[in-house]
């Protein structure tokens, strides 16, 4: 099940040979988590630099094959627990050409737990990346 509070929708600002991401929508938990509000903000502006690389590089190939992009990435909370960031990509558009991705960040620990206000920490502090995969048509 896919939180809405934890939806992301971005416009996709085609450009020569480059795009431009631009946020439309920031679910309650995602503003949560970052601690900042995105509206109106491109991608460049308000993924941390320490996940930025990741980011992009998902984000363009989801553009580039129209194809949804799933990831998984774990850190550990304060008692050595694993913390997963599920991450969906959905390109939308038409004609072949998407015009904005909608992206699920759902947070989920079977065993530990978490704060949203600092798991952001611990996601910069340690990152693993486990699953990350393109589903295809």
């Amino acid at each position: 099940m896919h939180d809405p509070k934890q939806l992301t929708i971005w416009q996709v600002e085609h450009g020569a040979n480059q795009f431009k991401l631009r946020s439309l929508h920031q679910g309650a938990h995602v503003q949560e988590v970052f601690a900042s509000v995105w509206s109106k903000k491109t991608m460049d502006d308000v993924v941390p630099a320490f996940a930025f690389e990741f980011a992009m590089a998902t984000a363009s190939e989801c553009v580039a094959s129209s194809c949804a992009i799933y990831t998984v990435v774990t850190t550990l909370d304060e008692a050595g627990d694993e913390v997963d960031c599920e991450r969906l990509l959905l390109p939308l558009g038409r004609a072949g050409k998407v015009e904005q991705l909608v992206a699920s960040l759902q947070l989920i620990s079977l065993i530990g737990n978490f704060d949203r206000k600092t798991i952001l920490q611990r996601f910069e502090k340690l990152s693993t990346l486990k699953i990350a995969g393109k589903l295809v048509r």
